[in-house]
């Protein structure tokens, strides 16, 4: 989430690449992520957060996957929160 923010204050921010990157991973739950921890941390603008929103899969995925499914789901972005986003 440090290196997201860092990169979002960064001269060199593409968003469109980043999302780019994300397209060629093939798994839309990074999209849930990065748009989740972007608008969360409000580092977001509305172009990213179409472009992950146009690209959410049906179920709802967990921000950190190596931790257990507990915690709150957020709708808007198919995903359950079962870690703490700070900067």
């Amino acid at each position: 989430m440090e290196s997201l923010a860092n990169y979002a204050e960064s001269e060199g921010v593409s968003w469109p690449r980043l999302v780019e990157y994300g397209d060629r991973l093939g798994n839309r739950t990074v999209f849930k992520r990065l748009g989740y921890v972007a608008e969360t941390l409000g580092i977001a603008n509305d172009w990213l957060l179409d472009a992950c929103l146009k690209r959410l899969s049906v179920g709802a995925g967990l921000l950190d996957p190596n931790l257990p499914a507990t915690g709150p789901t957020r709708s808007r972005w198919r995903l359950r929160i079962n870690a703490r986003v700070e900067r």
